[in-house]
């Protein structure tokens, strides 16, 4: 049976009981982003095994990130209406249901049925997972919980990148795609030793008839709603779009090896470890909107670096390779939105607006890669890339329009 988690408030002690919560949700996290990549390492085989064409992939994965964001709206208001621990439980059992269910998959239909699964359970994930640390946490280490928690990204894809390239070919796609449906097995923990958020318990005690769904159009509410959207917004353009065009850029705009590309793939995802890891300490210390505002400015000189100045940063040995790297660093800013969103918003409707903030600007990120297409014969690939800095720009100065919130405790 799970310990009751009486009390959050601020001390400089983070206890076990604390560390037991960042874990299980850690690996809820780690679960979540490895079974969206590894599909993308696995596209050739399962393209080949289904008889699929590319435009056929590409539309499930279209309708994957769409049911995503349909995912996290519905599951940030379960995590409201039942609490942070079902809603948790709910969630990983239907993602590792898709995932289980692409691994026994035979023809497009079955695969289209199990990623929207997939989807929608994925979904769930973010605003839940960063809610319950976020009210669990004492306020003065709340910045370095949610970073320790987005640092499963980077891990996972790691990992996926390994399973992608090296496992599967050997067991093959199908198997790879069931192994991911073992997060299935954390819901037996997570009932046994996973508390509920104290803070939820006390607000469902004084409000018996919870609508968070009336965060969409609360007057008091609706500054931290369109302000933080609009961050968070501009953080995914400023991350998905050199993401999701990096290894084509890097082979058709700068004819770099694959084996090359792969290097500084794996110094970007070094990077955003790091920047992902050590947001927490600095949004601590500094606050939210300095901590906003440095991270998305080393993105914008990273991305820079990249696309605009290559040929200048070509010159000297080492220097692309350092922007790759500081690009990564930048991406730390993604560690922020969930303390952000935590501290803006009351209990009674904190994981809807984490749900709904999250996932609908993911689901706005399908026209990165459009908006890059459209701009490329103009200004060239790299061109459109750099977009990605902008972006990151944007970020910086929107971050100024919050309020600061960096240790408030958690009372309403």
């Amino acid at each position: 049976m799970s310990t009751p988690l009486t009390t959050v408030k601020d001390t400089n002690v983070i206890t076990g009981l604390q560390k037991r919560i960042l874990s299980l949700t850690w690996l809820g996290f780690f679960f979540d982003a490895y079974t969206n990549t590894v599909l993308s390492f696995i596209s050739v085989a399962l393209i080949t095994s289904l008889h699929l064409t590319k435009s056929q992939f590409s539309t499930i994965l279209g309708l994957q990130l769409l049911c995503t964001a349909i995912g996290g709206v519905l599951f940030g208001w379960l995590g409201d209406v039942l609490g942070r621990k079902k809603s948790l439980q709910l969630s990983i059992l239907i993602f590792a249901l898709g995932s289980f269910l692409t691994g026994i998959s035979t023809n497009a239909g079955m695969l289209i049925l199990s990623r929207i699964i997939a989807g929608l359970g994925v979904g769930g994930e973010w605003g839940i997972g960063q809610t319950l640390v976020g009210e669990t946490f004492p306020a003065r280490h709340r910045g370095k919980g949610a970073a320790l928690l987005q640092a499963a990204s980077p891990i996972s894809i790691m990992l996926s990148s390994v399973v992608g390239t090296l496992i599967a070919p050997a067991i093959g796609w199908h198997l790879a795609m069931i192994l991911s449906a073992i997060p299935a097995l954390l819901v037996f923990y997570i009932r046994r030793w996973l508390p509920e958020s104290p803070l939820w318990e006390e607000t469902r005690k004084k409000e018996k008839n919870i609508a968070p769904v009336r965060v969409l159009g609360d007057k008091r509410y609706r500054r931290n709603l369109i302000t933080i959207f609009l961050l968070c917004l501009f953080m995914m353009f400023g991350f998905w779009i050199p993401y999701s065009w990096l290894p084509g850029y890097l082979e058709l705009e700068r004819h770099v090896s694959l084996i090359h590309s792969l290097g500084w793939f794996m110094i970007l995802q070094v990077g955003s470890l790091i920047g992902y890891v050590s947001y927490g300490w600095v949004a601590d210390r500094l606050g939210r909107r300095w901590s906003l505002t440095l991270y998305s400015v080393v993105l914008a000189i990273g991305v820079f670096g990249i696309t605009v100045m290559w040929n200048d940063l070509t010159k000297m040995l080492g220097l692309l390779e350092f922007a790759m790297f500081i690009t990564g660093i930048g991406t730390g800013t993604f560690s922020g939105v969930g303390p952000l969103i935590v501290e803006a918003f009351p209990t009674e409707f904190r994981s809807t607006a984490a749900g709904f903030i999250w996932n609908v600007a993911r689901g706005f990120t399908f026209f990165g890669p459009i908006l890059v297409t459209a701009v490329a014969p103009i200004i060239g690939l790299s061109g459109g890339i750099a977009l990605a800095g902008i972006f990151a720009l944007l970020t910086a100065i929107t971050s100024w329009f919050l309020r600061e919130t960096a240790g408030r405790e958690l009372d309403f």
